[in-house]
């Protein structure tokens, strides 16, 4: 009895992640930038144990860095980790803007799940899902790290992303 109330739980976490997943994907999709930025704040909460369960959570990092499900929303979130476009590859700065906050809010989102995935010592099995383009993820975030000057919110974030990765 104990032990199917577990398994509807689990499944019930698990229906209510995908769901939310599908809002995220969604917004992801839109080409305004508010509705992505939406996206983002919502995984980014996704993956927040203060404020969501650990359950959800984790079932959240679990399926975004690996379950090839969610392939696609992985290559969505690889387009504003790195590398940033050149400059004149922006029509003016509020789209650099734009692309600086989505930034940030991946690496948040990679820090919260990969420090999850590291209490259930998963991260090394999912490392290879981050590959982007010929940059090596662990370089990306040392990159980042370097950069603690001008922006050190985010080098936090590659710096938690780093040591999960470390501890797992």
């Amino acid at each position: 009895e104990a032990r199917r109330k577990e398994d509807d739980d689990a499944s019930s976490v698990e229906k209510e992640v995908e769901h939310s997943l599908e809002r995220v994907m969604t917004l992801l999709r839109k080409d305004r930038f508010d509705a992505n930025l939406l996206g983002m704040e919502s995984l980014v909460l996704l993956t927040d144990t203060q404020s969501t369960t650990f359950d959800k959570a984790t079932c959240t990092a679990r399926y975004i860095v690996a379950d090839a499900k969610y392939g696609g929303l992985r290559e969505k979130l690889k387009e504003f980790l790195w590398p940033q476009p050149a400059e004149e590859d922006f029509d003016d700065t509020f789209d650099l803007d734009q692309w600086d906050s989505m930034h940030e809010q991946v690496l948040v989102f990679l820090a919260n799940a990969l420090c999850l995935l590291a209490k259930e010592n998963n991260n090394a099995d999912h490392l290879s899902n981050w590959t982007v383009s010929d940059a090596d993820f662990l370089q990306i975030l040392v990159e980042e790290t370097k950069k603690a000057d001008m922006n050190p919110q985010n080098a936090y974030q590659a710096l938690r992303s780093l040591n999960s990765i470390v501890e797992s």
